[in-house]
């Protein structure tokens, strides 16, 4: 998906809003030209003490409760409403409704923090535009209370949970143009600080924890120059956006699907954290961009829904490493 189809057409008619699976279909011609600058190239990032990929869908697994924070949005307004889904080996599984976020938003990341909590950060709504608000939800009580703002506004990023509890937040975009700023929240205080900016900026691409503590970010979307901090690592085979990244029991990253140039892809990647090299893995059943990936307990990966360029899908496939 292009963020240029979102930034151009939010204040016009829209035939579809934004939502799991859902995109502008009356942007298509706009995102052609923003696709251009998709990113090839992968980051990491060393932090000094030290989501898992995020996307546009955001799922929360919540160890202590074994349930899923689910936060939506509606087709023809943004809504605040958070579902439960309850697995069937604890309790009857089915949907249940929860307290709703402070403010509406779409795009925006979700991260479970070592207290159990889930720190949602920015977003937008058609009301305030892009937004650098952030708010937890406590599993427990079902309720959501703000916390401290992040210093830039920010659609498209990507959030990972650090080894020593601090959220990583990167990229994204509040105008036609990505950043390649970041910043660190500290739950402990509430407060958010700026670290170092990545090589390249970026939006709609991929953070992953690695288990050597370091950060892969991967992929998205590129307009602008930025400074050399981060330390570049092997790029993909695959230009792409708008795709997942997982980490693996192995340690290795899966790449799967995405967007380039108007089309959707089903190829797949491995990255190797020893070596910096990416490899061919089987491709997809099928083409599909802003889905999720989930890694089970069995180390499989769960790929569920997304768009293929005609219909939003509610196809599901497993990934056996």
């Amino acid at each position: 998906m292009s963020e240029t189809c979102l930034e151009g057409c939010a204040a016009k008619t829209q035939t579809v809003g934004f939502i799991p699976g859902v995109i502008l279909f009356i942007c298509f011609v706009a995102a052609i030209g923003a696709a251009l600058g998709i990113v090839l190239t992968a980051d990491k990032y060393y932090p000094s003490q030290s989501i898992s990929s995020i996307n546009t869908f955001t799922s929360t697994y919540v160890p202590s409760t074994s349930r899923n924070i689910i936060s939506t949005s509606s087709v023809s307004r943004y809504i605040t409403a958070a579902m439960i889904t309850t697995p069937a080996t604890t309790m009857k599984s089915g949907w249940s409704n929860t307290g709703s976020m402070n403010s509406t938003r779409y795009v925006h990341t979700a991260s479970i923090l070592a207290n159990g909590k889930i720190l949602v950060t920015g977003g937008q709504n058609f009301f305030e535009g892009v937004l650098n608000s952030a708010e937890l939800y406590d599993s427990s009580s079902r309720i959501w209370t703000s916390t401290g703002s992040m210093i830039s506004r920010r659609l498209f990023h990507a959030a990972s949970l650090l080894s020593n509890g601090k959220v990583l937040v990167t990229g994204g975009r509040d105008s036609p143009n990505s950043f390649n700023s970041t910043e660190l929240y500290d739950p402990s205080t509430g407060v958010w600080i700026r670290t170092s900016n990545m090589i390249y900026a970026r939006s709609s691409h991929t953070a992953s924890v690695l288990t050597n503590g370091r950060v892969l970010v991967a992929g998205g979307y590129n307009n602008s120059n930025s400074l050399r901090i981060w330390t570049l690592t092997g790029n993909m085979n695959y230009v792409r956006s708008s795709h997942t990244a997982s980490v693996l029991t192995n340690g290795k990253v899966l790449v799967s699907g995405g967007y380039v140039n108007g089309i959707r892809i089903n190829s797949a990647e491995l990255y190797d954290p020893s070596t910096g090299v990416w490899t061919v893995a089987a491709s997809m059943k099928y083409v599909r961009n802003d889905h999720t990936a989930s890694v089970l307990a069995n180390g499989q990966v769960l790929i569920a829904g997304g768009l293929n360029g005609t219909d939003v899908l509610e196809t599901t496939e497993l990934y056996t490493p």
